[in-house]
């Protein structure tokens, strides 16, 4: 399991504050367990929707201090997500939002499991190939893991991407990857629209990407100028000589 840091420009109340409404007002659940609950931003807008039953888990590196201005002490619990974990009771709703990634790909079975187990209802959202990010270990398609909880007869909804995929203040990677999964016999509202596309790519990753490029071409562009800098050049020799790296 890789260590992640939870900045909170980036982890902060704003898509929690919405998406967790409507998921509340579709599911209204009285419980909510969030593996990979990182600072608590998710279970703190639960919390203030009235569940009062919630529960984080997550790895010893979590900051605390900041998870602690979302979740009370005794709402979290630190574990290793890629160990088998028996809770003492079953939630209503299942949090494992962008979490399955940062877990090695030889834990994947033992993680679905935990989540199975959790739970009846499971909210899902994991990184796609070439999305790139924080101590990725394991990138996968969603069928990857549709295939995974079949075997426990657990099926995905995607109803989630069509309500929130042009959404300003939700970020990109749950507008792209997040699914609820639930077993085969269990119903939801049927007049939500369905998707049925499983490999999609958000068109925000897609400008990131495409900046990302443009600016290694410009980049390289005024090294092959030689207009990087005295400096740059004198490392670059450093580098031939002694092979180490320079570019960060």
């Amino acid at each position: 399991m890789s260590k992640y840091k939870h900045e909170e420009i980036v982890h902060n109340l704003d898509a929690p504050s919405e998406i967790v409404p409507i998921i509340y007002e579709l599911l209204k659940p009285n419980s909510v367990v969030d593996f990979g609950c990182g600072i608590g931003t998710f279970l703190k807008v639960f919390k203030d929707l009235g569940v009062d039953d919630v529960l984080g888990i997550d790895g010893k590196w979590v900051n605390k201090k900041k998870l602690y201005n979302y979740i009370e002490p005794n709402e979290f619990l630190e574990y290793n997500l890629e160990k088998a974990i028996v809770l003492k009771k079953r939630f209503d709703l299942v949090l494992s939002l962008e979490v399955a990634e940062h877990l090695s790909e030889d834990s994947a079975d033992i993680f679905v499991k935990n989540l199975v187990d959790a739970g009846e209802v499971i909210l899902f959202s994991a990184a796609i190939p070439m999305q790139g990010g924080q101590n990725h270990l394991n990138e996968q398609w969603l069928t990857y893991w549709e295939s995974k909880f079949l075997k426990y007869d657990y099926v995905i909804h995607d109803v989630l991407r069509p309500i929130f995929w042009d959404h300003p203040k939700v970020n990109w990677w749950y507008k792209q990857n997040m699914v609820l999964i639930t077993p085969k016999n269990y119903s939801l509202k049927s007049d939500l629209k369905i998707n049925p596309i499983r490999k999609l790519v958000h068109y925000d990753l897609l400008i990131k990407k495409d900046k990302a490029l443009k600016d290694t071409k410009r980049r390289l562009a005024v090294i092959k100028r030689g207009e990087a800098g005295r400096l740059f050049y004198f490392k670059l020799l450093l580098k031939s000589l002694f092979k180490k790296p320079i570019l960060k």
